[in-house]
């Protein structure tokens, strides 16, 4: 017959790593786990946004042509809006944007390239550094020239407006820009947020990689942090803002 029996020493050190394991989940739930699948989550999400407005804002002109430089809708390279966030307790934040200056020209409509009777053509024209947030808002622009002045009503015509008139102009965006990018913001981050996590597998590959972490003798809070920090490092492309 043999006689069996569990050393106390061998008993504390079960209970110390069954210990170190329960106190490596409860990472799991901490404001730095919590944090992070914010930052991945954003980063995903708003890659993701900038991608899909660029290619709508090509199929939709007339509707998003203010939130991106001159004649470079949909590009990349001519785009004014900004993605921002700012990160709350509990890993919460507050997505918003905000518009860039623009800093080309405004085109010149065909009917001033014409010669005029003395020969002479429209070569330049102003910089409209609040385009985004004028036309977006859908409100009225006047100002007064400080020169004279060329316009091309609807590209039918010339009118020359003297120095020291008010012009204003009603809807410098078009009938299609007030309120559209706001609104496709809000109604993108709303539909696809919640399940932007879920669908980019930082889940999945967050659980296999604590897991592992676990497996290991004497893995506890560390461990499942440095798990955590490596499974979502490769998403995390973009800072607060993009």
């Amino acid at each position: 017959m043999i006689n069996l029996k569990i050393t106390p020493e061998s008993q504390a050190e079960l209970f110390a790593e069954i210990d170190k394991k329960i106190d490596g989940m409860k990472e799991l739930t901490t404001a730095y786990t919590q944090k992070e699948l914010m930052d991945v989550a954003f980063s995903i999400a708003a890659l993701k946004f900038v991608k899909t407005t660029n290619m709508y804002a090509r199929s939709n002109k007339n509707a998003f042509h203010h939130v991106y430089e001159w004649q470079e809708v949909g590009r990349e390279s001519g785009r004014l809006f900004r993605i921002i966030k700012r990160s709350g307790s509990a890993g919460a934040a507050t997505i918003y944007t905000r518009f860039n200056n623009s800093k080309k020209q405004a085109p010149i409509a065909p009917a001033l390239r014409n010669p005029g009777p003395t020969g002479a053509v429209v070569k330049r024209s102003g910089v409209f550094k609040d385009k985004a947030n004028v036309m977006e808002s859908g409100k009225p622009v006047q100002f007064i020239t400080t020169r004279t002045i060329a316009f091309s009503p609807n590209n039918r015509g010339i009118v020359f407006v003297p120095t020291g008139k008010t012009i204003s102009i009603k809807n410098p965006g078009g009938n299609d820009v007030k309120g559209s990018f706001g609104k496709h913001f809000i109604a993108w981050w709303n539909i696809n947020f919640p399940s932007i996590l879920d669908d980019s597998g930082v889940i999945v590959n967050i659980q296999k990689n604590v897991a592992r972490a676990l497996n290991r003798k004497g893995a506890g809070r560390s461990a499942v942090r440095e798990a955590i920090f490596r499974s979502t490092s490769a998403y995390k492309t973009v800072g607060s803002i993009i």
